[in-house]
């Protein structure tokens, strides 16, 4: 208990950490990137991946719908003995487009 004429808060410290809202901004700022048209290059920058990999992901959504889950089960039962990376997905998704 603080002491009479004291502050009530005085056994707390008076620091708290800040209101971190850099996600929010960042989910306000990537539709924006989209919709202005902003390059792969601005895009991989915003979201914290290497350009690289946003290529192999754009590469990887090639992959038709009902392949992916097929590839995903596969995979879990033991079919598929390599593990479906990015860099494996993008593989097959650039094979899938011709």
């Amino acid at each position: 208990m603080a002491p009479r004429g004291a502050t009530p808060h005085i056994d707390r410290p008076n620091w708290q950490p800040g209101d971190d809202d850099a996600d929010e901004l960042l989910v306000q700022k990537v539709p924006d990137a989209l919709r202005d048209g902003a390059s792969e290059r601005k895009l991989a920058k915003l979201l914290g991946l290497s350009r690289v990999h946003l290529c192999r992901c754009h590469m990887a959504a090639q992959i038709p719908e009902p392949l992916f889950p097929r590839l995903c089960e596969a995979r879990r039962a033991g079919v598929i003995k390599q593990p479906l990376s990015v860099k494996s997905l993008a593989a097959i998704g650039a094979g899938m487009a011709g």
